[in-house]
């Protein structure tokens, strides 16, 4: 049975060290360092996995946004300083399960874990700044460049309407 649970939960190091998404960066990240980060506070890694088999990854962590980089019709509504924002740290498929829709299920993952973050605190938007090579990815979503900077963003407004909440 697939499911999503934290990386602090999962018990196979044989697991994570057969995960191959075809990124050394992403693969080294999540044998050496996500569990390491996951116990430190500065990041919450989630992992797709069947069974004992992990097949995708993601990280959490917070961040801001200079009020700067945001599109014009957005900084209209918001106050003239950084807004709290979800990061997307990571983002891996293992390489014998990619273009097979599993991505989409740890964004949908996600974006609900954004919602349930936002109902408590304040997060303007969800921030990934992806590769080139996935940046249709993310936009197919509806994530939009911010200006001056490598990152993209999915406000909450959007998010709200992806997930259907009101």
């Amino acid at each position: 049975m697939i499911k999503i649970v934290s990386i602090s939960s999962y018990l196979s190091k044989t697991g994570i060290n057969v995960f191959d998404s075809g990124d050394e960066n992403l693969n080294t990240y999540l044998k050496k360092y996500a569990g390491q980060n996951e116990l430190r506070g500065f990041g919450r890694t989630f992992l797709l996995v069947d069974q004992f088999l992990i097949i995708g990854f993601y990280t959490l962590s917070t961040t801001d946004v200079d009020w700067l980089s945001l599109p014009n019709e957005e900084k209209k509504k918001l106050p003239k300083y950084p807004v709290p924002c979800l990061r997307i740290a990571r983002f891996a498929v293992d390489r014998k399960y990619q273009g097979k829709g599993y991505g989409k299920i740890m964004m949908r993952d996600i974006f609900i874990k954004t919602l349930s973050v936002a109902s408590v605190a304040g997060v303007y938007a969800l921030i990934v700044e992806p590769k080139e090579k996935a940046i249709s990815y993310y936009t197919q979503f509806g994530f939009v460049k911010l200006a001056n900077v490598g990152s993209y963003a999915l406000p909450v407004a959007t998010l709200k309407k992806l997930i259907g909440e009101k």
